[in-house]
């Protein structure tokens, strides 16, 4: 790219040509690797083996911490605002909670 045509308008138009096709050729290749990712996700959940993402807040929580707020937010029979501010995470999460628990 440091090669100069001579023609500063043609030397951008190169420049930009060859950026625009870098990415084009980036953002096909992304699109394969979504499109194989979702057919591998696809195949293991036919098979049950997939799971996804385990619940940050449950009973089983890698994170004492947040088993600790999990535990608190079953137990509390308040308004979730109150909740959420008492344990320090948002109302989303205390739903989310609730939601799971069936509470």
């Amino acid at each position: 790219m440091n090669e100069v045509i001579g023609n500063p308008l043609l030397d951008k138009f190169m420049k930009n040509l060859i950026i625009q096709i870098l990415a084009m050729v980036s953002e096909q290749e992304r699109n394969e690797s979504k499109r194989r990712q979702a057919q591998g996700i696809k195949a293991v959940k036919e098979e049950g083996v997939y799971k996804g993402r385990p619940l940050l807040y449950s009973v089983d929580a890698k994170d004492p911490q947040k088993r600790i707020i999990y535990h608190r937010v079953v137990e509390m029979l308040e308004q979730v605002n109150t909740i959420g501010k008492e344990v320090n995470i948002t109302r989303h999460t205390v739903h989310r909670i609730k939601q799971n628990k069936n509470i």
